[in-house]
């Protein structure tokens, strides 16, 4: 149970970096995920190794083969750990390659696995009688895992970066640290000390894995929120800072399928600037765009119900959306808003009125089955518009009129 989740914790891990690397085309994670598949694969030689896992003599070697390969583990992963201290200095310099990573691995680990299965008996014996030797030229054999492991603890730790996987990573390897000394420690297997040790060994991974799933979790919420960013400023017209043509298009095709839904009126405002090429003409491009800016804004304000939605259709027209509204309520709120925006005062010498003012086309209409579509909806508002402007500009109008209504015949109140 312990190798198994050991494997999978480690494979896990080795993946997610080999990916981060690749997508970030940096050596230092690459070879960081080399370090843990390398414990990922040299764990298989190691159960086929074992005694009393798959059947009471070991699948490959002798009862010498497994202390050898947990040598050669600690060993192999500290040296891996110290080649990503030494490059993760510059992460960008002598690039390494997953599939390349990947082989060179399996190559160390094959060969660690065959001399540990058929050279133990020309090597120095680790275990006697269930206990640890540490006699003659045994301790040779111990010193260099745990050496291997104190060094890439503190090549770690002196790394300048703070980042996360690397505090994480130092907290790992102190943990590796622990797992080399209690088994030292223990003197022989299934001790407590042997059982702390392998509570150490998947503490070594599990730090890291955790702090890349965090790291992970914090890309997909800044994702999140740059998405969500993005998408309010796709629907955003950059220079007014209402809604452009797409979030109009979005909200009306919306608002269409829920007044059908619903059997409710949907109203729609068109407004345009009056004489805004003599505008501009008169007070350059700059003063254009700061007038409709002012007149948006003052549009916006004349809109307050949450459900209602103010856009920039093109040009100098505005369109504003009111759900649930019918024909009367619609011109009471345009007329409210053709006069705040006379209020503004805004002067405009090229036009007879002295002030810059908007022309506003009304319509509203019931959507009923297939009958109706929302271009009618913009059609019979255009038609509107087009009336108001024809009958002298700086008025409300609406299709089913004969010609323009009088903006005095709609006092600035809503319905």
């Amino acid at each position: 149970m312990f190798e198994t989740a050991l494997f999978v914790i480690n494979l896990m891990l080795a993946v997610l970096l080999f990916i981060k690397g690749n997508i970030q085309a940096r050596g230092d994670t690459i070879r960081l995920g080399s370090a843990y598949l390398f414990v990922t694969l040299i764990i298989i030689p190691q159960l086929a190794g074992f005694p009393g896992v798959f059947r009471p003599a070991p699948l490959i070697g002798s009862t010498q083969t497994p202390l050898w390969l947990w040598g050669f583990w600690h060993f192999g992963f500290g040296l891996a750990i110290l080649r990503y201290a030494w490059f993760a200095r510059d992460p960008t310099a002598h690039g390494s390659s997953v599939g390349r990573s990947v082989l060179v691995v399996t190559a160390s680990v094959a060969a660690a696995a065959w001399i540990a299965a058929n050279c133990t008996d020309r090597l120095p014996n680790l275990m006697e009688n269930g206990h640890f030797v540490y006699t003659g030229t045994t301790p040779l054999f111990w010193m260099p895992p745990t050496a291997a492991t104190v060094a890439a603890l503190i090549a770690v730790a002196r790394l300048r970066s703070t980042s996360p996987e690397r505090l994480w990573l130092v907290v790992g390897l102190v943990a590796s640290c622990m797992d080399v000394w209690l088994n030292l420690h223990g003197s022989s297997r299934f001790t407590v000390a042997w059982y702390l040790a392998k509570l150490g060994s998947l503490a070594t991974s599990a730090a890291v894995l955790i702090s890349l799933l965090h790291d992970i979790t914090s890309l997909y919420s800044e994702s999140e929120r740059a998405n969500a960013l993005l998408r309010t400023l796709a629907r955003r017209d950059g220079l007014t800072g209402i809604g452009n043509r797409r979030d109009f298009d979005e909200r009306l095709a919306e608002a269409f399928h829920a007044a059908s839904q619903r059997q409710l009126p949907l109203a729609l405002i068109m407004l345009d600037v009056d004489f805004f090429k003599g505008f501009n003409d008169e007070y350059g491009h700059l003063g254009g765009d700061a007038c409709l800016r002012q007149v948006s804004a003052a549009v916006a304000l004349g809109v307050r119900r949450p459900g209602d939605s103010v856009c920039r259709y093109g040009g100098e027209e505005i369109a504003v959306l009111l759900p649930a509204t019918g024909l009367d309520g619609a011109m009471r709120i345009a007329e409210r808003i053709r006069a705040d925006i006379e209020q503004l005062a805004i002067r405009h010498s090229g036009s007879g009125f002295g002030v810059v003012t908007v022309s506003a086309g009304v319509a509203s209409l019931l959507p009923a089955g297939g009958d109706s579509q929302p271009s009618d909806l913009i059609v019979a508002a255009d038609q509107a518009l087009y009336r108001a402007k024809k009958s002298g500009r700086n008025r409300v109008a609406c299709p089913s009129a004969p010609g323009a209504v009088p903006a005095t015949r709609y006092p600035a109140t809503v319905a």
